[in-house]
């Protein structure tokens, strides 16, 4: 019960975020773009976990895995807004509950969720490969639509943003944050592992 309790308030975090923060967008042009934003794929992607969960009752090996590569990428949205975007970006009102709704409640509530299940199965260690899939292809399109079209999602993908200064400059900051998802998923995978095995 609780499981459904959480994940249906999660469900309903994200998709109300996710929602306000689209009707405020000015033209098509930001409408359109809206969905290249990781922070809006990611709190999709965890909606999407969420439903799953719920259809299938939280059972199989598939859900555990799925749910713990979605854990990592939604608390790379939160780590990441609030260490670099935070002072850029401090919308109120309206605006900022559904900033807090994609950023905060929806990562925290998630790794809670994460928590409760994952003392299910184990996890290869090499799954941590398939996660950062995601990450890369998010990454690459993002420098490459942005080298083409002028548009980058975040400033510290923008190679011409002040304090960036060169594509060196986003590569560097780039690395940092795979690295901080690998370290991320390298934990979450062991944590869940130890607390099989205490059952076992």
């Amino acid at each position: 019960m609780k499981n459904k309790i959480l994940s249906i308030v999660i469900i309903i975090l994200a998709m109300t975020g996710i929602t306000i923060q689209y009707s405020q967008q000015t033209s098509d042009f930001y409408r359109f773009n809206f969905f290249t934003y990781y922070t809006i794929q990611t709190n999709i992607l965890v909606v999407l976990v969420c439903i799953y969960g719920l259809i299938k009752n939280r059972k199989g090996k598939i859900y555990n895995i799925i749910l713990t590569g979605v854990t990592v990428y939604i608390s790379i949205t939160g780590l990441v807004f609030h260490l670099l975007l935070n002072d850029v970006y401090q919308p109120s009102g309206i605006n900022g509950f559904a900033n807090h709704c994609v950023h905060t409640f929806v990562p925290i509530l998630t790794l809670v969720l994460w928590f409760i299940n994952s003392n299910k199965i184990i996890i290869k260690r090499t799954n941590l490969l398939y996660f950062s899939v995601y990450p890369f292809i998010f990454l690459a399109s993002s420098l490459i639509r942005g080298h083409f079209k002028g548009y980058y999602p975040y400033w510290f993908l923008n190679p011409t943003w002040k304090g960036v200064g060169s594509y060196f400059g986003v590569a560097r900051i780039s690395f940092l944050i795979l690295l901080g998802f690998i370290v991320l998923g390298y934990t979450v995978v062991t944590i869940n592992n130890r607390l099989v095995r205490k059952k076992l």
